[in-house]
């Protein structure tokens, strides 16, 4: 990945942090999961994600008139530059094909809208989003 102060291709994500997941600009408290790439295998991750993200589909599908869902954020603020260029405290990036595989995620989110009967039409997006 490209860092966005050097431009160089040296950023990468650390071995422990926490990663938000964020659906149609709405996120629940515990939507947000830690990982530890030291203690956990990449597949330990992504079942954390799967969990996460069904517990976000029961709670959206009780919503009285839920909204297509569009945007999928799954983000982290947990990279660092090989380089030691300083980054500001909010930046956050797509953990999208660095620790989650994209098609896998699409995947998991399709089936969960089939089985919580909620309408899914992602859109591509640049923005952090599949």
């Amino acid at each position: 990945m490209y860092c966005p102060t050097c431009l160089n291709d040296s950023l990468q994500i650390n071995k422990s942090g926490i990663i938000n997941i964020i659906i149609n600009s709405k996120k629940l408290d515990n939507g947000r999961f830690l990982f530890n790439l030291v203690d956990q295998t990449e597949e330990q991750v992504f079942e954390t994600f799967e969990d996460k993200a069904e517990d976000f589909f029961k709670w959206y599908s009780k919503f009285q008139n839920p909204s297509k869902i569009q945007r999928i954020q799954i983000i982290s603020s947990n990279f660092n530059c090989t380089s030691g260029c300083p980054f500001k405290a909010n930046m956050k990036k797509s953990v999208l094909g660095v620790l989650l595989p994209e098609e896998e995620v699409k995947e998991v989110i399709l089936t969960l809208g089939e089985k919580y009967n909620l309408e899914v039409e992602l859109l591509d997006d640049e923005d952090n989003t599949i």
